[in-house]
């Protein structure tokens, strides 16, 4: 913070001082996204901040945003006197915990939601194993309707199976979902 004293003027019996009072723009560091709750982190923490996620006019205190949907969002922060605005997109990626290949047209493929075409231009493969480790599917989320819980054509069984991904940005994405049949 700094104080810069901008005029002194003396009116009759009166002192004036105009005082400016400059509060350092927030520094985003990490943006930590996990199971739709985003979590900000700044490089120059104070409680003079406060933050908004798609929408200007709906700022809060705490960093801490939960039940956010899949998709591109734009993250707000700003000093409490309003000035200072700065922003960064982020993604909250869905990770289906279970899919049911029965073709209901329900849940019948397993994929990542909330890709953004146009930021993740690279192709991303996504690994699906077995719980023995056993590579079973690859494909792109951007360009496939997902897995649809097969093997050179032969349904498996209803069971854990497992993920992994990277995106472009090195981040990477692992963990594991059901498949019921």
């Amino acid at each position: 913070m700094s104080i810069n004293i901008l005029n002194i003027s003396l009116s009759q019996k009166f002192l004036l001082i105009k005082i400016n009072i400059l509060f350092p723009a927030a520094e985003i560091g990490d943006v930590i996204v996990e199971d739709y709750t985003l979590t900000i982190n700044l490089n120059n923490p104070s409680s003079n901040f406060e933050f908004s996620v798609d929408y200007l006019n709906g700022f809060q205190s705490s960093n801490v945003f939960r039940n956010l949907t899949p998709g591109s969002h734009i993250l707000y922060v700003r000093d409490v006197y309003r000035c200072n605005l700065v922003q960064q997109t982020f993604y909250v990626f869905e990770l289906p915990q279970f899919f049911t290949p029965n073709g209901d047209g329900i849940n019948d493929t397993w994929n990542v939601l909330g890709i953004d075409p146009l930021k993740y231009t690279n192709a991303i493969n996504v690994y699906i194993y077995d719980r023995y480790g056993k590579l079973l599917a690859v494909f792109n989320p951007l360009e496939s309707n997902g897995w649809d819980g097969t093997r050179k054509g032969v349904n498996l069984p209803t069971d854990d199976y497992w993920y992994r991904f990277k995106v472009p940005d090195g981040r990477q994405f692992s963990g594991h979902f059901t498949l019921k049949r």
